[in-house]
């Protein structure tokens, strides 16, 4: 069985930084301060690539070495780290790019959609500008995944007429280090930025909403701020689950209130669960005001943009 080397080098950091840092991974949330004029200050925590990278798992940085030593292998490919991504360019032609998207590795090639539909290969077409020279993005989730990466990999080589060579084996990524050593080196950022809170009539209402439609319609700091802290500070006991949006749509109707309660009534979660937390998924077409303990922002979007309301219970 293989160790995992971060996982231990993290139990023997302090605590405190500890929790500090596991916050602040891709999907952090940012601090966001209100005043009596309706006036937010937000603190936002911006990862680089390569802070991604050293915090990501053995299992994904052991996807990125042996992915990055294919693509080098190919004669004549020079790779360059940004702030957002790493490129590989040959010549002027940019061959493909890696970036760490909420966890996840993801490898973008220089390929045709069209040509890929219906294969074997389940990429997705970036909509970015920043990827328009490869937009064909695959994530990298597993071995299986590494290993069809390494085919795509040979189809966009050969389009472009590169030969392969001896393949480096080189150690690609870094070790562990915490926040506090990223922020020194820069790698990660703080910004601290005066915003208006958004108002609700201000915002565009849809009947029906799935996740892409959310992810298109709001940001990530606008789905933040529709989070109403409700918290009295009591504990809340029992196990934690973990419901999808798809789910309140088909059992409640508009305007009804989704809580833990309402969800252990419904028989939608274990009796034992005391804390849910939810999730983006499918599509929602009912107007709810829901007051749960923790959410995904594609799931705060999703009740939101359909007129309903999202509490932190």
């Amino acid at each position: 069985m293989r160790t995992n080397k971060k996982t231990k080098e993290m139990r023997e950091i302090d605590l405190k930084t500890r929790s500090d840092f596991v916050g602040k991974e891709e999907g952090a949330k940012d601090a966001v301060f209100f005043t009596e004029t309706d006036v937010a200050f937000r603190i936002r925590s911006i990862k680089s690539f390569a802070a991604k990278l050293i915090c990501s798992n053995d299992e994904t940085t052991s996807y990125y070495n042996e992915l990055k030593n294919e693509i080098l292998s190919y004669k004549g490919i020079r790779s360059r780290i940004s702030w957002n991504y790493e490129s590989f360019n040959f010549g002027k032609d940019q061959i493909a790019k890696f970036s760490v998207r909420n966890g996840t590795l993801c490898l973008y090639f220089a390929l045709d959609m069209k040509e890929l539909k219906g294969s074997k290969y389940r990429v997705e077409l970036c909509p970015s500008t920043r990827y328009a020279a490869v937009p064909c993005m695959y994530r990298i989730r597993n071995a299986r995944r590494c290993e069809c990466a390494k085919e795509l990999i040979a189809m966009v080589t050969q389009k472009f007429g590169l030969v392969k060579g001896k393949t480096p084996g080189a150690e690609c990524s870094s070790s562990y280090e915490n926040s506090d050593a990223l922020l020194k080196k820069v790698l990660i950022k703080k910004i601290k930025s005066k915003i208006a809170r958004p108002v609700e009539n201000d915002r565009t209402l849809f009947k029906f909403v799935d996740v892409t439609l959310a992810e298109r319609s709001m940001t990530d700091e606008d789905a933040a701020i529709y989070i109403k802290d409700d918290v009295d500070g009591k504990k809340h006991k029992g196990k934690r689950g973990v419901v999808h949006v798809d789910v309140l749509s088909e059992h409640f109707e508009d305007g009804d209130t989704v809580n833990v309660e309402a969800l252990r009534t419904k028989n939608l979660i274990p009796s034992d669960v005391g804390r849910v937390k939810l999730l983006a998924k499918g599509s929602l077409d009912k107007t709810l005001n829901v007051h749960l303990q923790e959410y995904s922002l594609q799931a705060v979007k999703m009740i939101v943009l359909v007129g309903g309301t999202v509490h932190r219970a």
